[in-house]
């Protein structure tokens, strides 16, 4: 009798879980994710020079945050191997994207902080914090580390 209560219990704790997370996303609160690879391209300059042009696919995690059916927050992120065209040096990514607070989606130009920690396997290494625009993929302001230098 204990066995077919607690598997009954399974089974009712399942089927409300499923029906509450059927309601997250556009309609209601919640936060929808996805997954998406995209070409990466990152040139990497201090003072005019080029010192690296890392490029390659990659996936990013991608999270829309919605409260009464309005979203209200946008977050990517990713880490992954990408390679200098130049040197072959191979770097590894790790990225956080996160769109401007306060988010208002009816008004929403695509601005974004980034941060890219960059590390390579031949001593390089980056850390850009980027304000962007998505959508013209113009850079509003850059700031360029680099770690020992």
């Amino acid at each position: 009798m204990k066995t077919k209560t607690f598997l009954l219990l399974c089974l009712l704790l399942g089927i409300g879980l499923t029906q509450l997370s059927a309601q997250n996303g556009n309609n209601g609160t919640g936060t929808i994710t996805y997954y998406k690879t995209v070409e990466c391209y990152i040139l990497v300059e201090n003072n005019g020079e080029v010192i690296a042009e890392i490029t390659g696919d990659i996936e990013y995690f991608w999270r829309k945050h919605f409260v009464n059916g309005e979203i209200k927050w946008l977050k990517a992120s990713c880490q992954g191997e990408l390679t200098d065209k130049y040197t072959n040096e191979v770097f590894w990514l790790n990225e956080l994207n996160k769109s401007i607070d306060p988010f208002d989606f009816d008004t929403f130009d695509g601005y974004f902080w980034v941060h890219d920690n960059i590390k390579g396997d031949q001593g390089s290494h980056y850390i850009l914090q980027i304000l962007w625009n998505y959508y013209t993929v113009d850079v509003i302001t850059l700031k360029l580390i680099i770690p020992g230098n």
